[in-house]
């Protein structure tokens, strides 16, 4: 459980725009483990906004095929 409000606690500090250094010094845990977390809540960012495009790219080509 605690491992789970400590990445939610990151994943807040990453959309309000904290680098992984200052994160770092506020969470309580080894650097290392704080530039991982971050690193997977940033794949995962891209990974959400990858699907979003590919989406919205499809619905638009799908409401141009009806136009």
């Amino acid at each position: 459980m605690k491992t789970n409000n400590i990445e939610h606690q990151i994943e807040q500090f990453m959309r309000d725009g904290h680098t992984t250094d200052q994160i770092t010094n506020i969470i309580d845990l080894p650097a290392e483990q704080v530039i991982a977390l971050c690193n997977e809540w940033n794949k995962q960012r891209d990974l959400q906004q990858t699907k979003a495009t590919t989406q919205h790219s499809q619905a638009v080509y799908a409401m141009s095929l009806h136009a």
